[in-house]
This record gives C-alpha cells, sequence and structure tokens, in this order.
C-alpha cells in the first residue's frame, strides 16, 4: 500500500473537556423573566486536548492552518513568546521551544469557541481583528517530518501486532491484535476495528467497535465491546488487556510509517506501538477440494494413535474428524484470512480417554480462533488470534475409506435449520434418535442397511461425477420405540432420492444433495 505523507489541522477532544465555571454579577431581574446565564470562563489546564497542524500566518493572526476557519493560537499569561522574522520562541514552566511558521507542531490545550469564555488576562493576548475559532494552549512541541500520519486510507484493511504497550514489551506467550476495516453500512462515516486482546476478542461491528480516523492523524474510539473470557495464564494476562483496552480507547493520534503504526493519546504521548501483520499472497480457490491431516500445533504433536482431519468441500463448507467425532462447518476465506462461522460436532460423544476428548475440545476451540492460512509446499498452516499455528500436511494417499466394501453408519443429517439472530437458515447437523442406528454399505451398483427399523436396499449409479439412486425398497415392520423412529426411517429413505454426489474423507463419507443438505457417515470399525 502506497503511503502518503499529508498533513493538515489534527484536533481531537476524545472524551477531554475544558474545565468551565460560572463568573458572572448576580443581577435582579423582572418577575417571571428567565434569569440570564451566566457566560462560562475558560479554565484549561496543561493537556485537555491535541492539536497537531502547521503553524502559519493569516491576515497577521497566528493559526494552526492556512485559512480564518483554522484555530487562532492563543497563548495563556504565563506563556513567554517572541516572534523574529519566521521563528517563534515560547517558554513555558521549564520548556523552552523554537519552531518556525509553516512548521507542523503539536499543540495541548483545548479548542475554545467564544471570546467571551476567555478570562480578562488571556483575551489581552488575543489580537484584535482574529476571530475564532480559538486554541487556548496547554503546550507546544515540534512534529518531525517521519512523525505524520499517513492518510485514513492507509488504516483501511491493515492488520497489526502490538509490539510496546506503554512503553513496556509484552508478556511472553501472549498476542494482542488490532484490524481496521471499512464500516459495512454506507450511511455510517466510522470504520469498524477489532482484534484480540490477549484473552478476549473485542470490536467487529458498527456498534462494538467504531472508529474514526481522519487525513491529518486524528482518531477517535468511542465505544469497544469486549468478551468476557478469564484466563488464568499466563500470569498478569488479564490485567495486560484491560490495561491496553484502556489505552486504546484514550486513543487520540496516529502514524503509519511503513510496517509500523503508533498510537497516542491526547498527551502527544506514545502508549501502542504495531507492526504490521505478516501477509500471504494467497488465493481461497485453492482450498477447494483438498484434504488434510493434522501434523501439529505450536510444535506439539497429536495423541498417539490418533488422527485430526480437515477436508474442504467447496468455497464455504468443510468437514473433517476432530480424533474422536466427526464435524461440519462453514468457513470464509479472502486473500490469506480465513474465519469459521460455526462448527458442529456428529455422532455420538466417544468413549476414548479423557486426554482424546481434550485434545478434540482444544483443537475445535482453536478452529474458532483462526484469523488466517498459509497454502503451500505441501503444507496448510492455520494461524489464529492468540498467536497458534497448526500445520497440516496433505491426507496421504489410501487413507481414505473405499465406498464399496465399507459399512457405514450415519452419524447425522445435515440440513437447513433457522438459527435466531441469523439473517438466513443453516446448514446443520442433526444427530440420529437416541438408540437408534441407521446404515448402508455399497456393493456392486447397491446400497443396502438398516434404516432405524427396516432393512433396506436401493440401486445406484455413479457416472464419475453424479450419484443417482433409485427408489429404495424396505421390509414393513412397524417400530414405536424409541418415538420418532419411523418418522426418522422414512426421512432418511426420502432423502437417498435427492443424492447427487459423495466425499470422502478420511473414515468420513458425505453423501450430498445439490442443495448443499448431506447425509454423514463414519466407517464402522
Amino acid at each position: 500500500m502506497k503511503h502518503m505523507r499529508t498533513l493538515g489541522l489534527l484536533v481531537l477532544l476524545m472524551g477531554f473537556t475544558l474545565s468551565a465555571v460560572g463568573c458572572a454579577a448576580s443581577e435582579k431581574t423582572p418577575e417571571n423573566e428567565p434569569t440570564p446565564m451566566p457566560t462560562p470562563m475558560v479554565v484549561v489546564t496543561r493537556m485537555t486536548a491535541l492539536c497537531i497542524g502547521p503553524l502559519t500566518m493569516v491576515d497577521g493572526c497566528l493559526r494552526t492552518g492556512d485559512s480564518e476557519a483554522s484555530n487562532l493560537v492563543v497563548w495563556p499569561p504565563d506563556f513567554e513568546v517572541s516572534v523574529e522574522n519566521d521563528t517563534i520562541r515560547v517558554l513555558y514552566d521549564d520548556h523552552e521551544v523554537e519552531v518556525r511558521l509553516g512548521q507542523v507542531v503539536r499543540l495541548g490545550g483545548g479548542e475554545v469557541k467564544s471570546l467571551e469564555a476567555f478570562d480578562e488576562r488571556t483575551r489581552q493576548q488575543i489580537p484584535a481583528g482574529c476571530p475564532g475559532p480559538y486554541w487556548l494552549v496547554g503546550s507546544i512541541s515540534p512534529v518531525e517530518e517521519t512523525e505524520w500520519p499517513g492518510t485514513s486510507a492507509d488504516l483501511v484493511g491493515t492488520e497489526w501486532v502490538l509490539i510496546s504497550l506503554n512503553g513496556e514489551s509484552l508478556i511472553e506467550g501472549t498476542n494482542i491484535t488490532l484490524n481496521f476495516a471499512a464500516s459495512t453500512e454506507p450511511s455510517r462515516s466510522e470504520g469498524i476495528l477489532s482484534g484480540f486482546a490477549g484473552c478476549n476478542a473485542y470490536g467487529g461491528g458498527p456498534d462494538s467497535g467504531p472508529y474514526t480516523a481522519t487525513d491529518e492523524g486524528t482518531l477517535t474510539i468511542p465505544r469497544i465491546a469486549v468478551t468476557a473470557q478469564l484466563c488464568l495464564t499466563p500470569e498478569g494476562v488479564i490485567q495486560q488487556e484491560v490495561a491496553y483496552i484502556e489505552t486504546l480507547r484514550n486513543a487520540a493520534a496516529y502514524r503509519v510509517m511503513d510496517d509500523r503504526l503508533e498510537i497516542d493519546n491526547a498527551a502527544g504521548e506514545t502508549t501502542l506501538v504495531f507492526a504490521r501483520k505478516e501477509e500471504f499472497l494467497m488465493n481461497p480457490s485453492h482450498l477447494v477440494g483438498t484434504e488434510w491431516q493434522l501434523l501439529s500445533w505450536n510444535g506439539s504433536s497429536l495423541i498417539e494413535g490418533s488422527t485430526i482431519t480437515l477436508a474442504f468441500h467447496d468455497e464455504y463448507r468443510l468437514s473433517g474428524h476432530a480424533g474422536c467425532r466427526g464435524y461440519v462447518a462453514t468457513y470464509e476465506a479472502s486473500g490469506d484470512d480465513i474465519s469459521f462461522h460455526w462448527l458442529a460436532m456428529t455422532g455420538d460423544i466417544c468413549t476414548g480417554s479423557e486426554a482424546l476428548l481434550e485434545q478434540e475440545g482444544e483443537y475445535t476451540t482453536i478452529l474458532g480462533w483462526a484469523t488466517d492460512y498459509g497454502l503451500g509446499e505441501g503444507k496448510l498452516e492455520i494461524l489464529t488470534a492468540r498467536g497458534e499455528v497448526l500445520v497440516f500436511e496433505p491426507l496421504p494417499e489410501g487413507a481414505d475409506a473405499s465406498l464399496e466394501g465399507t459399512a457405514w453408519a450415519l452419524a447425522a443429517f445435515i440440513e437447513e435449520k433457522t438459527v435466531e439472530g441469523m439473517p438466513t437458515p443453516l446448514l446443520m447437523p442433526t444427530d440420529l434418535l437416541a438408540e437408534t442406528e441407521i446404515t448402508a454399505t455399497f456393493e456392486d451398483g447397491t446400497v443396502s442397511g438398516s434404516a432405524g427399523c427396516n432393512t433396506y436396499s436401493a440401486a445406484y449409479t455413479f457416472d464419475g461425477s453424479f450419484f443417482t439412486f433409485e427408489a429404495p425398497a424396505a421390509t414393513e415392520m412397524a417400530c414405536s420405540d424409541p418415538a420418532g423412529v419411523m418418522e426418522q426411517e422414512q426421512r432418511y429413505l426420502g432423502f437417498l432420492g435427492d443424492i447427487t454426489t459423495y466425499h470422502i474423507n478420511g473414515n468420513q463419507l458425505r453423501l450430498e444433495t445439490g442443495d448443499g443438505r448431506a447425509l454423514v457417515f463414519t466407517a464402522q470399525e
């Protein structure tokens, strides 16, 4: 991305306000007439807000811009200011600052709209014929060219990793990220920020993470919503997260310098320093049709004898085996970004070891934190917001079970379901009724098995890409236990007539319809 080096006026009041007190003589007013409101007097502390801009002389008035609409610089009575040619010398407190006309400066203090708001001593410092708005200076320092911000467009679509929080490095083993995106609502001018704060995710929506950035370098973050997960390790991670969110809320200005982002507070202090997140040149279409086997996460191997797989069926659906049970999920990939929107397990909870169940839970949780991927050189890497790395290798040849000659047991129906809060139905799994079993064995163009109560068989053809089942024949037993078993059987047999293709990934078989519904089977041992 090309970084622009432009700079204009920067004014931000990030929740900081000028203190105001009433100063007016008491006067008797006629009965039933409103009492006049006193004119507020401004009392400005040294650092109330921040203004960055070039010092210019406009019609004999010193301003922070090149027009009469720019703020007029107002010096407090205790500032000693001298002007010689184009040089301005300022003495205040223990500071001595020298700047030039045309130079970009950082002014602490605050904006004042009305001349009447100043006390008498300060009003005397304001040249006659120089209208507001006014900037009452609390501090002044020059801004070097290397400190200039980029443009607001430099932030949109960028992803950053925090390297310094209030001048300190992060706790070892923690990861904090910040992402900027354009608003999804055309009527809103704000962008949307999101990220990972070390334990919890934050932002991500127009109400949970809005921000406003200007080409002049202002950054306003009115509110940040954070999830509420508790992390006990590493020690201090929650305290670090709280400090980060509070510091981000207090952002007032930003600078983008190549692969570095700096954020200042209203006092002009650099409180957050980020490095640009490494990007991979990826084409998401290259994921479609691939099958993978997990090799390691964070450098650790899987439990001996366990296998975890991942298969991308199309541009938004995937499935796999988590080491104990199967799973199905939807995903979204763009460039090198990837996210899994929902994931559901299929089949009964297995009776494996506790360690195997913990591994399955950890794996599916990690997928939920996925943010990026890298594909190449015979491996797939999935990276998470928490800093984890899943490394996959291609599923070995011969690892897939054979359609014919394998006894398959149905694990779940994949059908559309309405989910509260979602605009459209989702394809989600429905497990079989407890204590029921549906099986299928493919042999010489015929599939047969148990439909849950009755046995069945049906002829099928497959031309290499298209699957067709003829109407199944079944015995005519009636079963009442468990309740609903006959309805489940009819649903299954009717489903077969809609099947158009199949996929086998490891020990999982998916019989799929043209509209995305599916029957998910696992190979029986």
